[in-house]
């Protein structure tokens, strides 16, 4: 059975009468109603997998002709975005425009207040004298500091305990001073007691004063020939960090102890004496004694990388010492 269409497309083209057989029969409208072309001559959409867009409900009493032209073209500019939208459901009517503003709340509200309401300019406070600046506050400190001189060890090491000066005192377990060879080659200086110390009453000992030991004896220094202090008496228990009023006091017992040792050179452990206060500090002690920083024997058995640093400084201290 063939379709209607055909004979007549045979016509449009101009090709003459079209020959069928006589057992042939032509079947009209064999296109059911929903896939005839419209007017507008677009086809209509078919199923698929993908996201098409949909045509006006069929069930719907309302056409796009019947509507006002504002809506026809809300409706025009759904379809193209993709979204389905009832054409007799308008958008509700913009109502920001009529509702008055939000008065400023918070951080925006005391700025506006600020500038209804200006204060008269207060300049901010002048901080304390030298609070900012360690190193000023040390140089006065220091020469504030009167030259105590202690007849013995002995003395010193009683003045020491005694001394109430600054804040550490009050969190000391005991008062260590230095101890070794009076006079001396090499004179070791830690910047405070460990807590261990403060259990075997002496200055840098345990397994870091074993260390620093064979350090010393790899450039051929024995425990005789060296004399070790510490620049504080007392072990902080509070603050690590020192004030300058602690360094200048302390500084006092450093002095006297160099002055008996009278080393030929200075080993200082720990790299808090490369503070420039506590540069400025020591350069008034030891004047121009070669002086060599290593790291302190505690940092060494955490971080056994830096034993290289360190015998390279050590080598050098041995070079100053040969040449004294």
């Amino acid at each position: 059975m063939l379709s209607s269409h055909y004979p007549r497309l045979h016509e449009a083209l101009g090709l003459g009468p079209m020959w069928l057989k006589r057992s042939a029969r032509i079947a009209e409208n064999t296109h059911p109603e929903s896939q005839r072309l419209p007017e507008n001559g677009q086809t209509e959409p078919r199923p698929s997998g993908h996201s098409v867009l949909q045509p006006n409900p069929p069930h719907s009493a309302t056409t796009q002709a019947g509507l006002p032209e504002n809506e026809q073209s809300g409706l025009r500019q759904n379809e193209v975005g993709g979204i389905q939208q009832h054409p007799n459901r308008t958008p509700a009517p913009d109502q920001t425009a009529a509702r008055p503003a939000p008065p400023p709340q918070g951080h925006r509200a005391d700025v506006l207040a600020a500038i209804a309401s200006p204060q008269p300019f207060q300049p901010a406070p002048a901080p304390a004298e030298n609070e900012s600046d360690p190193l000023a506050a040390v140089q006065q400190l220091w020469a504030a500091l009167p030259h105590t001189a202690f007849a013995s060890p002995e003395e010193l090491q009683r003045q020491a305990a005694a001394c109430a000066a600054c804040s550490l005192h009050s969190q000391r377990k005991q008062a260590l001073s230095g101890y070794g060879a009076m006079p001396a080659r090499l004179m070791v200086i830690s910047l405070n007691p460990a807590p261990s110390d403060d259990e075997t009453g002496q200055l840098i000992s345990g397994q870091h004063g074993r260390l620093l030991d064979n350090m010393l004896a790899a450039i051929g220094l024995a425990p005789e020939q060296v004399f070790r202090t510490a620049w504080l008496r007392c072990t902080p228990r509070v603050a690590i960090k020192t004030t300058p009023e602690e360094q200048v006091r302390c500084a006092a017992f450093i002095r006297q102890e160099f002055a008996w040792v009278q080393p030929q050179a200075v080993l200082l452990l720990g790299n808090s004496f490369y503070d420039p206060a506590r540069r400025w500090l020591l350069e008034q002690l030891i004047g121009h004694t070669p002086a060599f920083t290593v790291p302190h024997p505690a940092i060494l058995l955490r971080q056994p990388e830096l034993k290289a640093q360190a015998w390279h400084i050590l080598k050098q201290l041995k070079a100053a010492l040969a040449k004294a």
